[in-house]
């Protein structure tokens, strides 16, 4: 199931900007974002990092433990809603199926009566819309086809993360989580750090000229918020990005078009973002976000 881009106008504009200026560093964005789309869910540390665990002194075992298992826990939250989607739209093709092979049945028996009766002409409408109705059936059973394969993909997933939450509890038998959201810095006037927000890191391991700050919303939707150049800075040089982006993300994020005049959040799939960004180099984009999934997964 492919998930939907959603960016907001501000980096759209840098990111134009940034294939004019500096086409390599566009494309190792472009490279990142894709992977994003493709598997945001699976994707984890160095590409892709919870924005608390970037603010947190690296030598906190326990909050790094507990940046650790809250993610694995919002996946498995996603996995387990996606499993829960799937099954429904199963059930829902299914009853679907049941209610056109009922009217399937009662038009057969329509035309045999309008036969009996010598009435060809209704004969010949009843048939017409049975033909109608064995079309929809077709599709519907060919989606019944398909949907089990894609239930897999889920379930597999949740079956994976709660393995990894075993494995964490099991390596550290005497952690006991007791977070349920990120914590914020203290001070007055910071910032508190947002619930759900995580940093995509293109270029990492060695080359990470900027980051991306992202929500992976329910309904399949990965929502760039803003941008930090030169990211893993202390949090003080977090505090402006994090304004901006809690005032982003307290604001409806409809999605508009890229044609749309209207300031928004653009609304993109994998080909419309590559067509925009990267025409002519889909393919040495598509190849680079593939290895990243790859190399990355959580």
């Amino acid at each position: 199931m492919g998930y939907e881009l959603r960016m907001h106008d501000e980096i759209r504009d840098w990111l134009i900007d940034l294939r004019a200026t500096e086409p390599e560093l566009a494309r190792t964005v472009g490279e990142a974002v894709l992977a994003m789309l493709a598997a945001p869910d699976s994707l984890g540390p160095p590409l892709v990092v919870p924005l608390e665990s970037v603010l947190r002194p690296p030598d906190d075992l326990r909050g790094a433990l507990e940046v650790s298992y809250q993610r694995y826990l919002d996946n498995l939250t996603k996995a387990h809603r996606d499993v829960v989607d799937m099954a429904t739209s199963r059930k829902r093709v299914e009853l679907q199926v049941s209610q056109l092979e009922q009217i399937a049945a009662k038009l057969a028996g329509q035309r045999d009566i309008a036969v009996k009766l010598g009435r060809e002409d209704l004969a010949s409408r009843v048939r017409i819309r049975e033909a109608g109705v064995q079309e929809q059936l077709s599709e519907l059973h060919r989606q019944l086809l398909v949907l089990p394969v894609e239930e897999e993909n889920p379930a597999a997933a949740s079956q994976r993360l709660l393995a990894k939450i075993d494995e964490l509890l099991q390596e550290f038998p005497d952690f006991a989580p007791i977070s349920q959201g990120a914590s914020g810095p203290t001070d007055q006037d910071s910032v508190p750090l947002l619930a759900g927000v995580m940093e995509l890191r293109p270029g990492v391991p060695g080359n990470v000229q900027v980051g991306l700050l992202l929500v992976v919303e329910p309904h399949h939707a990965v929502v760039l918020v803003a941008y930090v150049e030169d990211p893993g800075g202390s949090p003080d040089e977090y505090q402006e990005v994090l304004r901006i982006a809690a005032s982003r993300l307290a604001r409806p994020r409809s999605a508009r078009p890229p044609a749309a005049s209207v300031v928004a959040f653009v609304s993109y799939d994998a080909e419309s973002f590559l067509d925009e960004f990267f025409p002519g180099e889909e393919t040495e984009v598509e190849i680079g976000a593939a290895a990243l999934v790859a190399s990355n997964r959580a």
